[in-house]
């Protein structure tokens, strides 16, 4: 077995394992910092300057969990930016950065195992007609097929890199497409966390302080995801 088609099933076949080792990591780091999160809890995590060993914890989650094809992404970033504000968002996406760059390295080198990883993450039925479909757009239009897929709400990040990896498109189209839209998401979300985070110390002001953000993160994301839905079923010109 070669080495990235190694590395490949390895990712999807102990992905329970390498969720909750990172997970586990972040839970210890809380307890040992324990006495930082109880009093910034009561200060205001709007207020308090980030402590460097819990970030390293989340990050660490952020990087592991967008290694495997896991819709995590959304929660992640919720729970992150009500502990850390709005720069939860930026964490993730360097994050999604640097795990998509070694996913999409790993899927270059074995096409094949990439393809079966999007296969069975989408099912039989998706796999033959949206992959397709995704793979066809992504020789010809790799930029814009990386942000429709990073824009995507129900796209866990994996797919994005997995695709291009698949049809042997370059690492810089995949960075220049997230640089442009992949931020997009996770900062909306830790924006919509760190807003509930606020209520839940001063609830009074609960519906000006969180509705807001949520139906703009809502209409946001439906909005998008239909443009990506039309984008990717539309044909290709002939040349």
């Amino acid at each position: 077995m070669s080495g990235p088609h190694h590395w490949l099933v390895w990712f999807e076949r102990n992905k329970a394992w390498i969720v909750w080792s990172a997970l586990i990591l972040v839970a210890i780091i809380g307890i040992a910092r324990g006495d930082f999160i109880s009093g910034q809890l009561l200060d205001g995590w709007a207020s308090s300057t980030p402590d460097a060993a819990l970030l390293f914890g989340v990050f660490a989650w952020f990087f592991a969990s967008q290694l495997v094809v896991l819709p995590s992404g959304t929660l992640s970033v919720l729970v992150a930016g009500a502990l850390f504000g709005w720069p939860a968002g930026l964490l993730y996406f360097f994050a999604m950065l640097l795990a998509g760059q070694l996913l999409h390295l790993l899927a270059r080198q074995d096409r094949g195992a990439a393809r079966r990883a999007l296969e069975k993450a989408l099912g039989n039925k998706l796999g033959q007609g949206l992959l397709a479909r995704l793979i066809e757009r992504a020789e010809r239009r790799a930029v814009t097929t990386t942000i429709m897929l990073r824009l995507l709400p129900i796209a866990p990040s994996a797919i994005c890199p997995l695709v291009l990896g698949t049809i042997g498109g370059e690492a810089w189209k995949l960075a220049i497409g997230t640089l442009i839209s992949g931020w997009v998401r996770p900062l909306s979300l830790a924006i919509v966390g760190q807003s509930a985070s606020q209520v839940l110390l001063e609830p009074e002001p609960i519906l000006a302080e969180v509705a807001q953000p949520v139906v703009l993160v809502a209409l946001m994301s439906i909005a998008l995801s239909t443009l990506a839905g039309f984008l990717i079923s539309r044909p290709l010109r002939e040349h």
